[in-house]
């Protein structure tokens, strides 16, 4: 009885922490709803990705990107402006991200577009719930679960809850991956940072942070075996798009950014 009671403590505390952070975001999405507006910075162009997916069955945003952007602006459109990368033959490819609203599409097909911002307020509240079981790793669950409460309150995790965003995305699958490699789950660690690193290169600078886990925690050669494998599925996989897309796996959307300068239309890196 005592083992079970130990046992359903963590999942206590994680329940109670996921609802108070829940209920603590209800009067600000009250106050702020309106719709669409949470679609603010690019996830508007998120959307879109998920509308050219549903209607079209492609990533190739030339059907619903304006094209007046590039033909009509006199001032130019620099890489932060552009929303577009030219593929290898011509076509008009996310520079954003595809990931995320990929793995959102059940909910945009479930509720419209409210469903971006179900999936975001649930990735916020998953994000602070993964706070709680990685720093009880470290300390007592009472402490672990009111450091985490200070943390959801006093960090940016309310304001970004009303979003669409990238980062909350990119920030649970990390969360998840520490959590899995601290707990020995080499090869979900090993897909969580390859997935992370799909959805934004630049969380290859993370990937040290697994390492010295690993290494405090193994030496076997099966074990990072297994962890490299499975890091390296999803990281072939976005290779493979990028070939697709840009005609080299190394070749990446912010590298072909289409922008227009002098009124020529032409990329940047």
């Amino acid at each position: 009885m005592s083992q079970s009671t130990e046992s359903d403590s963590p999942k206590r505390y994680g329940w109670l922490i996921a609802i108070v952070f829940a209920l603590s975001l209800v009067p600000q999405l009250s106050q702020s709803y309106s719709p669409n507006t949470w679609l603010s910075g690019d996830g508007g162009f998120y959307l879109n990705i998920q509308k050219s997916l549903t209607r079209y069955n492609s990533l190739n945003q030339s059907r619903l990107h304006p094209h007046s952007w590039y033909s009509q602006r006199k001032e130019g459109v620099n890489d932060a402006f552009s929303n577009i990368s030219l593929g290898s033959d011509g076509e008009w490819w996310p520079k954003h991200s595809y990931l995320m609203p990929i793995i959102a599409l059940p909910f945009y097909w479930l509720f419209g577009v409210v469903g971006t911002l179900i999936f975001n307020l649930l990735t916020t509240v998953g994000i602070v719930l993964l706070t709680f079981h990685i720093a009880r790793r470290f300390t007592s669950e009472g402490a672990a679960a009111a450091t985490t409460l200070v943390v959801a309150f006093a960090g940016p995790f309310t304001a970004y809850s009303y979003n669409f965003s990238n980062d909350n995305f990119y920030t649970l699958l990390l969360l998840s991956g520490v959590l899995a490699a601290l707990t020995d789950k080499d090869k979900l660690a090993g897909v969580l940072l390859g997935l992370a690193i799909w959805a934004k290169i630049t969380n290859i600078l993370i990937a040290p942070l697994f390492i010295a886990i690993m290494l405090a925690r193994t030496r076997s050669r099966e074990r990072w075996g297994r962890f490299l494998l499975f890091a390296g599925i999803p990281l072939a996989l976005y290779g493979l798009a990028n070939w697709y897309m840009f005609g080299a796996p190394w070749l990446t959307s912010y590298q072909r950014v289409v922008v227009v300068e002098n009124g020529q239309l032409t990329i940047a890196s």
